[in-house]
C-alpha cells in the first residue's frame, strides 16, 4: 500500500511527492541504540591538502559539539612543511583563545589527545583516494565514523543530532551523505530543524568526457523528519557505523583519481549491504569559497612523478566498474579486497542508480521514491573486514619515527602519532609504514620486497638503516621545482 510521507523532491523538472510502500521489505534495523548514547564515540576522518581553513574546521567540530569528549579525529595533513601553517597548532591556538575552554583547560590544548595527525609532505600527495585511505590507519574501535573535507562548519550540538538522525534511518547499514549546503546557510540548530527548509539531495550520475562516472549537481528535497533513501555517496560528507569503513576501506592504489572516487565507493559499499540517505535537515556546511591567500589546494594534480601511477589507477577504476568492458587486472595488480561486495550484485547496483557503466547510458531518473533492495544479513559484518589479522598487523608492525610537534605537549606515542607515512602497504605485503620525512613508493616497495627474502636479523638492520637513506631522499626531493597549483576542492556547484 502506498503511503504519502509528506516529503517532496525537486528532480530538475518539478516537485514530486514521496511515498512509502508498506508491502515492500524493510532495511535491517540497528543492532543497538548506541545512537542515543552521549558517550558513543565518533571518529572524524579529514584529509587536508595545504588548507589554511583546517584549524577552524577542527575548532568548529569540538567547540560546537554537545559532548566533545566523544570525538576522535584522524587527520591526514598534506602540507609544505616549510611554508604551510600546521592544522593542529592552529586548532590549539583557537581553542586556547576561546574563553569557554580557557577556564577549564588553562594553558593546555583542549581535547588534543583526541586528535591523531599524520603529516605528509605536500610534494608526495597522490590525490583524495590515497589521502583518505591513510585516514583509516588512525581508526580504532570507534562506534560512528564521519568523513568530511577540511573546510567545514556545523550547527551547535551537531554530534548528538547527527547520531539521532542516523537512528531515524532505522538501518544498521545506513549512511548519511550528500553534497552539503554552503556553510553560511546552516545557521542555528533551530533554524536547521525548520521543516520548510530545503536540503541538498544527491541522486543523479553522469559520465565525464573521460568516461568516468561523476555525480550531477545536487537536487533539492523537503523532507518530513526522516532521512530519504538515495542512490549516491559523497566523499565530502558521510556518517555511518564504523563497520562500513572497515568493510570497504579506501583503495590506496587509486592514486591521482578524482572523478570516479565517489561512484566507486558507492558501488563497493552498496554491494556490501550499505545504503545511502539524504539528511532530513542540514547539520553541516561546506566553505565553497576559494582561498584568497596562501597556497592553492590542488598541486597534487600536476605531480609529474605520479603520471604513470595515475594512468594505472584509472585503468583499475574502469576495471572495477566495468567501464566500456575494461578487463579485470590479474596477479599483483588484482583488485582483491578493494573490489565489490557479495551482498548485492553490481548489476543490481546499476539498476538502482540508473546508469549502465558498460554502455555509459543513463537509464532513468532515480531522484524520487525508490525501494530498498533486500539482501541476507550476516552479523557481525565481516566481508572484507579490516578488523582481522591484516588490520591488526598494521598497528603492531608500524615503525614510527616522530617528527617535532609544533603544538608540543607530552603525549603517548599511540595517543598522538605524528609524522609522515612513507608507504601505504599493498594488501599482499607485510605492513611497514615508517614515519619520517620522505620516501618514494618505489623505494618503499623495494625495501619491503627485499626484506621479505632476507632473514629476520637482516630485516632489522634494513629498518634501522632506513633513516640515512631517507635523509638523502629528502635532500634530493627538496631541490625539485614546485608543481603548478590549481584548485581541486571546488568539487561541486552550490545548491
Amino acid at each position: 500500500m502506498l503511503v504519502p510521507t509528506g516529503a517532496k523532491v525537486w528532480d530538475g523538472n518539478g516537485w514530486n511527492a514521496l511515498v512509502d510502500d508498506d508491502s515492500l521489505p524493510k532495511p535491517h534495523p540497528p543492532h543497538s541504540e548506541s545512537y542515543k548514547d552521549p558517550n558513543a564515540t565518533i571518529f572524524i576522518g579529514v584529509s587536508a591538502f595545504r588548507d589554511k581553513r583546517c584549524p577552524k574546521t577542527l575548532y568548529n567540530y569540538f567547540s560546537k559539539a554537545k559532548n566533545p569528549h566523544r570525538l576522535r579525529v584522524g587527520l591526514v595533513q598534506q602540507n609544505s612543511i616549510s611554508e604551510d601553517p600546521d592544522c593542529l597548532q592552529g586548532y590549539c591556538d583557537l581553542m586556547k583563545a576561546d574563553e569557554k575552554f580557557a577556564t577549564k583547560f588553562g594553558d593546555k590544548c583542549p581535547y588534543k589527545e583526541q586528535i591523531k595527525i599524520t603529516r605528509v609532505e605536500a610534494k608526495l600527495a597522490a590525490g583524495p583516494c590515497y589521502g583518505r585511505h591513510m585516514q583509516s590507519y588512525m581508526l580504532r574501535d570507534e562506534e560512528f565514523c564521519m568523513q568530511t573535507d577540511s573546510h567545514m562548519d556545523v550547527v551547535p550540538e551537531w554530534d548528538e543530532e547527527m547520531a539521532a538522525m542516523w537512528g531515524r534511518t532505522e538501518n544498521e547499514y545506513g549512511v548519511l551523505t550528500t553534497y552539503v549546503h554552503v556553510k553560511e546557510s546552516i545557521g542555528t540548530l533551530e533554524q536547521a530543524k525548520d521543516r520548510n527548509k530545503l536540503v541538498p539531495h544527491l541522486c543523479q550520475v553522469s559520465f565525464t568526457g573521460g568516461n568516468n562516472p561523476r555525480y550531477v549537481q545536487a537536487k533539492l528535497a523537503k523532507l518530513n523528519g526522516r532521512p530519504k533513501l538515495t542512490t549516491s555517496w559523497a566523499a565530502g560528507f558521510s556518517f555511518a557505523k564504523c563497520h562500513a569503513w572497515r568493510a570497504a576501506p579506501y583503495d590506496p592504489h587509486l592514486k591521482m583519481v578524482f572523478d570516479g572516487e565517489e561512484f566507486s565507493m558507492a558501488a563497493r559499499l552498496w554491494t556490501r549491504g550499505y545504503d545511502f540517505y539524504t539528511p532530513d535537515f542540514s547539520l553541516i556546511g561546506h566553505d565553497y569559497n576559494r582561498p584568497t591567500d596562501g597556497p592553492s589546494p590542488g598541486s597534487w594534480v600536476s605531480n609529474p612523478g605520479l603520471a604513470e601511477a595515475g594512468k594505472k589507477a584509472h585503468k583499475r577504476l574502469r576495471a572495477l566498474l566495468g567501464i566500456l568492458g575494461e578487463p579485470q587486472p590479474e596477479g599483483e595488480d588484482a583488485i582483491g579486497k578493494y573490489g565489490l561486495g557479495t551482498k548485492r550484485s553490481f548489476q543490481q547496483f546499476q539498476e538502482f542508480v540508473g546508469a549502465n557503466t558498460t554502455t555509459l547510458e543513463i537509464l532513468n531518473n532515480r531522484c524520487n521514491s525508490i525501494a530498498w533492495v533486500p539482501y541476507k544479513e550476516e552479523w557481525p559484518p565481516t566481508e572484507n573486514n579490516l578488523g582481522g589479522p591484516y588490520w591488526e598487523a598494521v598497528f603492531k608492525h608500524q615503525a614510527r619515527q616522530a617528527l617535532p610537534d609544533p603544538a608540543a605537549e607530552p603525549q603517548a606515542v599511540d595517543a598522538q602519532p605524528v609524522g609522515i607515512i612513507t608507504n601505504v602497504p599493498m594488501p599482499s605485503q607485510r605492513p611497514i609504514a615508517v614515519h619520517a620525512h620522505v620516501m618514494s613508493d618505489a623505494a618503499a616497495n623495494a625495501h619491503m620486497a627485499g626484506a621479505a627474502e632476507l632473514g629476520t636479523g637482516v630485516k632489522l638492520l634494513l629498518v634501522l638503516g632506513l633513516t640515512a637513506a631517507i635523509v638523502a631522499v629528502v635532500a634530493m626531493v627538496s631541490k625539485r621545482p614546485r608543481p603548478a597549483r590549481r584548485s581541486v576542492l571546488q568539487r561541486i556547484e552550490e545548491v
